[in-house]
């Protein structure tokens, strides 16, 4: 049975139960609350205790979310710039390019760029980790958890904890900001964690699996289709000449001509080394350009389509094990996702020798890529300046700060009435900001 249909008939039954149990009072007896109708809130006092004894070196966390503040502003700023700039860029998208609702939802199982098993673990961890990160700065503000507990919703989904809402309104405007960011730089800091232990404890321990040419894909019905040759080879020489990488291989094959038989020699990890004789196809009939007439052609290709360029194994592996070279590492390495690379594609893992069992390294180094791009996607995305995210409130307790600071006369509430427009026109900026990767290619199509 189709693994999404199996899928679908669990979630179908586990509704079916949670609308029964709750329409009997059952779930409201045990302390159980839904949202979204089906998500069941646990609620529990337990853990209380744990979060307290962790809180407890309150100048560690003040120092702590000092740091997350100044990060969670910094990350407020570019966020929003680069939400303003996506409405720019998105007039220029065209229609058939531009993003569904499902992209723009960074959630496993819908969207396309997430893999499932993998993004429900980083998901799963981001929102634990955020939701605890308000806990311990909740109790070092010195206000009352009043519960806290899981999201279930057919397994574990995520955690929350839930303060005393009036004692944190009364509680000193720093204090408060501090809860509000502890969660996004608590997703920030395990984002930067994970980041660290995939580019040094897993791609910098990486070793070339043989001396060659790595093939990152094959022109079909080409010569080197025909004879075997996949995704994932490495060409070690042609004939007598060694290939040592691209500059060799472009040396021999400028070299040859249509109909010339080759011998073949490449490697397949796993499989040991192959050689074959290859009759060599006229390049001509495979880019249609006059000046390769009667040239020799193999078929075989060194690089994967990348931001409108090609990226070869070197490259791509460069950037994930040093992202912070440079600016444009970072950017692609952030980006992988998106061009579907997660975060190495299967052909180009073959080029390399891992330490240990290559399925448990290649697992491992998935999950912490993916647990690095999920929470450093919520860390982000909360700090948002727009109302009910962290970086809501937290814009909301500057500007409140700003305008008391300005007019000390001026009482608290005075001061909200001015704030307060502003805020949601912050807020409404960063909704339209995000619709328009949906509706601006749209639009800029009829200009």
């Amino acid at each position: 049975m189709n693994g999404w249909l199996i899928f679908l008939i669990l979630l179908s039954a586990y509704i079916a139960v949670v609308a029964v149990l709750g329409a009997k009072g059952i779930l409201r007896k045990k302390g159980i609350s839904l949202a979204l109708g089906f998500i069941m809130m646990i609620r529990t006092k337990r853990g209380k205790a744990a979060v307290d004894r962790i809180a407890r070196p309150k100048l560690f966390w003040e120092w702590y979310s000092n740091i997350g503040l100044a990060v969670c502003f910094a990350g407020m700023i570019a966020m929003f710039c680069l939400v303003m700039w996506n409405i720019k860029i998105s007039l220029q998208i065209p229609v058939e390019a531009a993003p569904t609702p499902s992209m723009i939802l960074a959630l496993p199982g819908i969207n396309p760029f997430i893999p499932v098993g993998f993004g429900i673990l980083g998901l799963v961890i981001a929102l634990v980790v955020h939701e605890g990160g308000h806990g311990i700065l909740t109790r070092v503000a010195g206000v009352n958890l009043k519960s806290m507990g899981l999201l279930y919703a057919i397994v574990p989904i995520g955690a929350f904890v839930e303060p005393d809402e009036e004692e944190l309104k009364k509680a000193p405007r720093l204090k408060r900001m501090r809860v509000f960011a502890a969660g996004p730089t608590a997703n920030i800091a395990v984002a930067l964690v994970c980041m660290a232990v995939f580019s040094a404890g897993f791609m910098g321990t990486l070793e070339p699996a043989a001396s060659g040419l790595p093939v990152s894909y094959v022109v079909a019905d080409s010569p080197a289709h025909e004879n075997g040759v996949l995704p994932g080879s490495i060409i070690t020489a042609i004939d007598d000449f060694e290939i040592g990488g691209i500059a060799d291989f472009i040396e021999r094959m400028n070299g040859t001509y249509a109909g010339q038989t080759i011998s073949l020699k490449f490697f397949v990890k796993g499989e040991g080394t192959f050689e074959y004789p290859v009759t060599l196809a006229d390049k001509y009939f495979h880019t249609n350009n006059t000046a390769d007439a009667g040239k020799g052609f193999l078929g075989v290709g060194m690089g994967i389509p990348f931001y409108g360029g090609i990226v070869g194994h070197d490259t791509l592996l460069s950037v994930l094990e040093k992202p912070l070279s440079n600016l444009d590492y970072l950017r692609v390495y952030i980006t992988l996702p998106l061009s579907r690379l997660s975060p190495m594609p299967a052909a180009y893992q073959a080029f390399y020798e891992a330490p240990g069992n290559d399925d448990a390294f290649w697992f491992g180094a998935n999950c912490m890529y993916w647990v690095f791009w999920i929470n450093l996607m919520v860390g982000l995305t909360n700090v948002l300046p727009a109302v009910p995210l962290d970086g809501g409130h937290m814009f909301r307790d500057a500007l409140l700060a700003i305008g008391r600071r300005i007019s000390p006369k001026s009482d608290e509430k005075k001061v909200g009435r001015i704030v307060g427009p502003i805020v949601t026109v912050f807020s409404l900026a960063v909704l339209v900001g995000i619709l328009m990767s949906l509706i601006g290619p749209r639009i800029g199509s009829l200009f």
